[in-house]
């Protein structure tokens, strides 16, 4: 006769039958069921890039390769969010500016003997 054997680990359950994992038995906790907060991807990167990130986890600054691009992405992402708002709150008024009142152009020798 078949038993069961139920053991959690890291949000998975596994179903256990005569000590052996059965691959179409793996069941996804609750928690995963609901909602999955990380996603596996493969990625190739130039050999000088790679570098950095295994120097970066050998010399203990990050635990792991995927802190390492995690950390990188969200750099990514700050810089392009302090570009938004560069563009929206400098850029788009002064060419507003600039287009309710062209007088306010400066001729490009303007600006050369500006510098």
């Amino acid at each position: 006769m078949e038993w069961e054997w139920r053991c959690a680990w890291d949000g998975w359950i596994f179903l256990l039958w005569f000590g052996r994992v059965r691959q179409d038995q793996i069941l996804l906790s609750r928690r995963e069921a609901i909602m999955r907060t990380t996603q596996q991807l493969s990625i190739t990167l130039p050999n000088e890039l790679a570098d950095v990130v295994k120097s970066k986890v050998r010399t203990g600054e990050y635990a792991s390769e995927s802190e390492v691009i995690r950390d990188g992405l969200r750099a990514l992402l700050a810089r392009d969010r302090a570009v938004e708002s560069w563009l929206q709150h400098q850029v788009v008024p002064a060419y507003d500016a600039l287009k309710a009142d062209p007088s306010r152009a400066v001729t490009p020798e303007q600006v050369r003997a500006r510098l």
